[in-house]
């Protein structure tokens, strides 16, 4: 997918670049502030409709991606997703090791501004090639002997998406053709310096991102027929190709169309399937599949192939849960040994490293361009800077907060002890508004068609909680037999029933 309107990408590489919080986290900028940077110069008799029109040529390139990445709150706009920048990364890299730096920045870096007439368009490319031009020397003072390559092959060759999702960068990934603003998956280095370890491995999948959309919102929620899918089943994660669903034997592929189990069950161990070595959390990449298992162990299928591939990465001795983002595998941990930690593990090379988070760490989850992972005892949600891997922040006030999810420009945390929603403002990191009373027991949460959905294991239902009116009172679905999470796909929510080894469809 490609931007060609240059007031399109202008908005969309200042979005990037500039629209960033204290912390240098994606936020949501005010519309005057952007019009003053992009176009008080350049169209100084009507800048305010050069950003309405900048709106609709991105709404019309980037299709339905374009309501899943674009936030807007009343007069503030935003990217409401994680995004690698590549500026971000030469900053980086210029730190650690100039020669990627000057590879990597060996590209066409905002050639278009020249041709507009934004004093921001300037300003930034000239900053660029000022930090550029001191590298060079230092670049080449530590450049290694060149070696062939092998083959012709590249690293990150496989399964790509007909669409991509939204990356930002310097000029969000690049130039491509005739002035042509390229939209390359997060996480995914350019094709000009391809990354050493596949981005597939960890990147997000626009076309599963798709079908994860739900909108209808109907004032008669129904549940479907349930789909067996072997025993006791506990997560479930949204992909193309269906709904993959972690149970004691492995893995289970369910086709949504035909409402049926699809695969047999792929098993997540070669040692023989037992309730110790069982699978517990599933995070889908563009390629891979990763599955933990309850005796801390990571492993990881191919999506196409369905079958284990790789080598299996001990991460810790019990259960955790698993997302994916920024080039590796993150899992928290609360066994005895690695306790109140979360795990960052490179797929490729194996290479596990740990960040203190707080004593209860329950859940890790990406969001607005950060970590987030939550700590039962202490009260606390922990954001981390995925790229340096440092806590940058912390939201207090909370108590024994577990699951979350986005939705709406907040992130949304189940108190588990409480029995109750709490809302927090990723801008402010702090806690706002009044709390929500969802019932005891919550064990899962997503968000769909304007509502939040709440599993709720120990009576075996699914709480809405309207978005708008903010409460829960006003549609509560049978989920089935005690249902340890809910995800939203296909047009319809899922809940794993854990006693009953099913997966109910509802209809919301």
């Amino acid at each position: 997918m490609a931007i060609k309107p240059e007031r399109a990408q202008r908005l969309l590489a200042w979005l990037a670049l500039d629209a960033r919080d204290g912390e240098g986290q994606p936020g949501l900028q005010e519309r005057k502030k952007i019009v003053r940077s992009l176009w008080t110069t350049s169209d100084a008799g009507r800048p305010d409709n050069s950003l309405d029109q900048a709106l609709r040529e991105l709404r019309a390139a980037m299709g339905e991606s374009y309501e899943h990445f674009i936030v807007k709150d009343g007069d503030r706009l935003g990217l409401a997703t994680d995004v690698w920048v590549d500026a971000h990364e030469f900053d980086r890299l210029a730190d650690t090791d100039p020669t990627k730096a000057s590879r990597l920045s060996d590209r066409p870096f905002l050639e278009w501004v020249t041709r507009s007439g934004s004093a921001w368009d300037h300003r930034t490319k000239a900053d660029f090639d000022s930090r550029r031009s001191k590298l060079q020397p230092i670049a080449v003072s530590r450049q290694p002997p060149e070696r062939p390559a092998l083959n012709g092959s590249r690293p990150g060759s496989g399964r790509r998406a007909s669409h991509a999702l939204l990356a930002g960068g310097l000029l969000v990934v690049g130039i491509v053709g005739a002035g042509a603003l390229s939209l390359a998956t997060f996480g995914e280095l350019p094709k000009a310096a391809p990354a050493p370890c596949p981005s597939a491995l960890t990147a997000v999948d626009a076309a599963d991102v798709q079908v994860a959309a739900v909108s209808h919102n109907s004032t008669r929620p129904r549940r479907r027929p349930a789909v067996d899918v072997g025993a006791r089943p506990t997560a479930l994660a949204v992909a193309q190709e269906g709904i993959w669903v972690a149970e004691r034997e492995g893995v289970v592929l369910i086709d949504p169309k035909r409402n049926k189990q699809a695969s047999p069950v792929i098993a997540v161990t070669d040692e023989g399937a037992t309730p110790q070595n069982a699978a517990f959390s599933i995070a889908v990449a563009k390629e891979r599949l990763w599955v933990s298992r309850r005796d801390g162990v990571l492993v990881s299928l191919d999506r196409d192939a369905r079958r284990l591939v790789g080598r299996p990465i001990r991460y810790g001795g019990g259960a955790a849960t698993v997302a994916t983002g920024y080039g590796a595998v993150w899992i928290n941990n609360f066994d005895d040994e690695f306790e109140g930690q979360v795990t960052r593990i490179d797929p490729c090379t194996s290479r596990v490293s740990r960040i203190r988070v707080g004593r209860g760490a329950n859940t890790v989850y990406f969001a607005y361009g950060s970590l987030w992972a939550t700590n039962s005892v202490d009260g606390t949600i922990e954001r981390i800077d995925p790229r340096s891997g440092q806590k940058v922040a912390s939201v207090t006030g909370l108590d024994d907060p577990q699951d979350l999810v986005a939705a709406n420009g907040s992130l949304w945390v189940a108190e588990y002890g409480r029995q109750r929603l709490r809302q927090v403002d990723p801008r402010g990191n702090r806690v706002v508004g009044s709390a929500i009373k969802i019932g005891p027991d919550p064990s899962g949460l997503t968000a769909a068609g304007g509502a939040l959905w709440v599993a709720r294991y120990g009576n075996g239902t699914l709480t809405r909680v309207d978005l708008r009116s903010r409460r829960s009172r006003l549609r509560i679905v049978s989920g089935g037999r005690s249902p340890t999470d809910v995800v939203a796909g296909f047009g319809r929510l899922w809940a794993p029933n854990n006693d009953g080894d099913t997966v109910t469809p509802i209809r919301p």
